[in-house]
């Protein structure tokens, strides 16, 4: 009976923090700096169009001010 009136859980993870992803963020923080950086930012949204199967996908760095949630980086996806 209290299975039914318990509410579903959401369950949380650990990151997977592996060498390989270690090596991308210490040559973008090496490298992606001043004119270098559209390098990184062009690749994340060509892969990013890519894996959505869509035209144009745009990265920005920030959330509105309206917003009342934050994140790192939020990215648009327009359809095809």
């Amino acid at each position: 009976m209290l299975n039914e009136i318990m509410k579903p859980r959401i369950h949380d993870t650990k990151p997977s923090i592996t060498e390989l992803k270690i090596r991308y963020i210490t040559d973008a923080a090496t490298n992606g700096w001043g004119n270098q950086c559209y390098a990184y930012v062009n690749r994340f949204e060509g892969l990013f169009k890519q894996h959505l199967g869509v035209s144009l996908a745009n990265a920005i760095s920030r959330v509105p001010e309206y917003c009342t949630w934050s994140a790192p980086s939020t990215t648009r996806a327009y359809l095809k």
